[in-house]
């Protein structure tokens, strides 16, 4: 009776590359501390976060927005009324403790839009926070050695924005020529006169492209806009006010 021969290269470059396979695989899980205070930290981050820079007449001239999920930070750079994207970025970051003082490492970035969508680059710097449920204080520039993102000693005041993710819902449905229809649904009196403001529609495709357009009653009484996108794929989309101000934001994949 014969035997199957195993062949023995095969076994051992197998055996070779399971410790890379298991390395790549923990690379690829989300970074949690084994420091309980780290913890309670990047637990407090999740969410969406928004910076607003006011000249000395109280006017918006700058406005960035970031998501924080898990161990991953997704920067937005927009114009003053929230509908250009200037620049859209994932950052893989972890949090160190050291005696009472806590910092934010940004390990790679990798862009998602624009010219060098899908590479991805050594950050390598780290900036002073503190955290609390409202505000999250981002200061670069306090390190004699280390390298940070700003020279000069700053803060900046990050304020979370507020989850009406349940109150109000947004649909994303293509349409049969070719078209995004952006619907809004609000479901509570008292949430609808928060956003009593006009409102409008952004959608954000890979290629960096921010396409928007007012939020209008159609004649079933719901508040919608139709959107023509210039790229398939994983979208972004947004409900801001007229304003900038963001009411609800998320993803959905455009066929």
């Amino acid at each position: 009776m014969n035997r199957p021969r195993t062949n023995l290269a095969v076994v051992l470059a197998l055996l070779v590359a399971l410790p890379s396979f298991a390395q790549d695989a923990k690379v690829n899980e989300p970074w949690i501390p084994d420091d309980p205070d780290l913890r309670n930290d990047l637990a407090t981050m999740q969410g969406r976060w928004e910076r607003v820079t006011r000249d000395e007449n109280g006017k918006v001239v700058y406005r960035q927005e970031k998501l924080i999920k898990d161990d991953l930070e997704i920067l937005t750079n927009m114009s003053v009324d929230g509908k250009y994207i200037s620049t859209y970025r994932q950052t893989k970051f972890h949090l160190e403790k050291h005696g009472p003082v806590r910092v934010f490492y940004c390990g790679e970035a990798t862009m998602l839009s624009g010219k060098w969508q899908g590479r991805t680059f050594p950050m390598d710097f780290a900036f002073l926070y503190r955290i609390d449920d409202e505000v999250f204080l981002d200061a670069p520039g306090m390190f004699e050695s280390r390298r940070t993102y700003q020279r000069d000693p700053s803060i900046y005041i990050w304020k979370r924005i507020k989850d009406r993710s349940k109150t109000h819902s947004v649909s994303v449905d293509k349409q049969d020529d070719g078209s995004v229809r952006m619907g809004l649904t609000i479901s509570d009196d008292d949430a609808a006169g928060e956003t009593a403001e006009k409102l409008v529609a952004i959608l954000v495709g890979a290629d960096g492209k921010a396409l928007s357009q007012p939020l209008k009653m159609n004649p079933a009484g719901q508040l919608e806009a139709i959107i023509k996108p210039t790229s398939t794929g994983r979208h972004s989309y947004y409900i801001r006010t007229e304003s900038g101000d963001l009411v609800i934001g998320g993803e959905a994949e455009i066929d």
